[in-house]
């Protein structure tokens, strides 16, 4: 299984990675900083699972997410807020967003979402 963690933020991509590379089943981790980097790694690699910053875009808001989503298929989308925004939890809601976390209070569930899509998916955990 594919992740794609989408995020401006080198700092939060690590701790990503470093959390899900010791509990999470998922096989490869890719990373991507900018709304272009996103779009062709997306095609690329196929990610069952993509982490999405809600701020990372230099597109429009939501512009990527709504691109991706006409190719969507079986992609699991977890967007990551800076906060509990109403509007922006409604919008992304909209955009069939699988799972909206806070990043300040939620970082640490993301692990067992993750397992979660893997065991619906049919992957093993570890």
């Amino acid at each position: 299984m594919h992740l794609l963690i989408i995020d401006s933020s080198a700092e939060v991509m690590e701790r990503l990675h470093e959390l899900l590379s010791e509990e999470a089943a998922v096989w490869t981790v890719h990373r991507a900083f900018s709304c272009e980097e996103a779009s062709h790694m997306m095609h690329r690699i196929h990610p069952a699972v993509v982490l999405l910053d809600s701020t990372v875009y230099k597109c429009s808001k939501g512009e990527l997410l709504r691109n991706i989503n006409e190719e969507k298929g079986a992609i699991a989308f977890i967007v990551l807020t800076n906060g509990g925004d109403d509007l922006l939890f409604r919008r992304f809601k909209l955009l069939d967003t699988d799972f909206l976390i806070d990043k300040y209070n939620e970082f640490e569930k993301i692990p067992a979402i993750v397992n979660t899509i893997a065991a619906r998916k049919g992957h093993h955990i570890m």
